[in-house]
């Protein structure tokens, strides 16, 4: 967590204040520099930690009479009071396209209002479907009755709607859907409000608003439920198109991105040549046999720049009640130069947090590429090529 404070004095080369993170009184002044030299550092290093910038947060707290914020979940997504919790649930957004013959494909804006509709109540109704941990967290949980609605599939939403994800079209359309999510989210939760009456902290008269919910929108990383839905995660763009899922249990779950081979498919490619050269670590950029309309749409988290992956948090982060996950996906022979200015240019940007991962740079890494392609081969033959 990155202070003002911590980020003028790095910018000054001085020095800030350690706090006793219990009583909040000074320890000591020490320099920024060599702290955030560590941070990047080990971020380099394994990818860890991942940084939140707490006064910008702080600044976007819809209900300061509630308390500071004082944890945040594993990935900086959502930001919470002491014994606060807060629901999530996110929306395939691959599945909000309407495909028409002889027009292209198109955002379904009626299909995706009605599902935040649905979502909105049905993440309301978690508050008194479920069963808290402690009768105090239930009751500080219920005083802003905070829903965290987010999305998933953006990436896959791209290639749906043939657009590159390192594009400025992108950047438009995601601000687009998201803001449209968070005024749709908020009439129904201004909706719910005159149903079931308001969250009690929006109850005071020093409140103009009239909803259930202080916050609606949180747009979190979904790695397990993307899996589920078959999309992929979060904002983040494609990882390969063929690659390997790490499980758990040591083995390996081959993940193949049908929208790709719908279009390879169309355009009469040769399937199997071109994902047994992906799985071995090949660029799509890389194969002469592959069309450039499809290199141009179809990239993935290795083709798109620092600066990209940026622009797009903040299209979403500028229209998210909480904050919004992201990791800046490097090559592995990135330098520690890069993550700095990448957490500086965060910062600058208003994001709340980010992350930054260098492939490569953890010997067991969730997501790979790999030599070995008997999982592709078995796939390839199960699917008939």
């Amino acid at each position: 967590s990155l202070s003002d404070s911590f980020m003028s004095s790095l910018e000054h080369n001085g020095v800030y204040q350690l706090l006793d993170p219990v009583s909040g009184e000074a320890i000591e002044d020490i320099p920024a520099e060599p702290i955030f030299e560590a941070i990047v550092d080990a971020s380099w290093r394994n990818g860890d930690p991942g940084v939140i910038f707490a006064d910008t947060i702080a600044r976007d707290n819809p209900v300061p009479e509630l308390g500071q914020f004082g944890a945040v979940s594993g990935c900086g997504e959502q930001i919470m009071i002491e014994h606060e919790s807060c629901f999530l649930g996110s929306i395939n957004l691959a599945a909000m396209i309407t495909h028409q013959q002889q027009n292209p494909a198109s955002v379904d804006w009626e299909k995706l209002g009605d599902t935040v509709d649905t979502a909105v109540r049905f993440l309301d109704n978690t508050y008194e479907a479920s069963t808290f941990a402690s009768e105090k967290i239930a009751r500080v949980s219920k005083l802003g009755r905070k829903i965290g609605l987010g999305v998933m599939g953006l990436g896959d939403a791209f290639y749906i709607l043939q657009i590159p994800y390192n594009s400025e079209k992108a950047v438009e359309i995601t601000r687009e859907i998201v803001a449209y999510i968070k005024r749709r989210a908020y009439s129904c939760s201004e909706a719910l409000a005159k149903e079931k009456g308001s969250c009690p902290v929006f109850s005071s008269a020093s409140h103009a608003h009239s909803r259930r919910n202080a916050t609606l929108t949180t747009i979190a990383p979904t790695g397990t439920i993307s899996m589920i839905a078959g999309c992929s995660a979060g904002i983040e763009p494609v990882f390969r198109l063929v690659y390997l899922r790490r499980l758990a249990s040591g083995k390996h779950l081959l993940e193949v991105n049908r929208n790709f081979i719908r279009k390879a498919f169309e355009a009469g490619l040769d399937i199997p040549h071109i994902f047994k050269d992906l799985i071995r670590g090949h660029k799509l950029d890389e194969l002469k046999s592959v069309p450039q309309h499809l290199k141009q749409v179809f990239v993935t988290a290795q083709d798109v720049s620092a600066e990209w992956h940026l622009n797009i948090q903040r299209a979403a982060q500028q229209h998210t009640d909480n904050a919004v996950s992201k990791t800046v996906n490097l090559p592995c022979n990135a330098d520690r130069r890069e993550i700095r200015q990448i957490y500086l240019k965060a910062y600058q940007m208003g994001l709340k947090g980010i992350t930054v991962y260098r492939d490569m740079s953890r010997d067991n890494q969730p997501l790979s590429c790999s030599g070995d392609s008997s999982l592709l081969d078995a796939w390839l033959k199960a699917n008939g090529y």
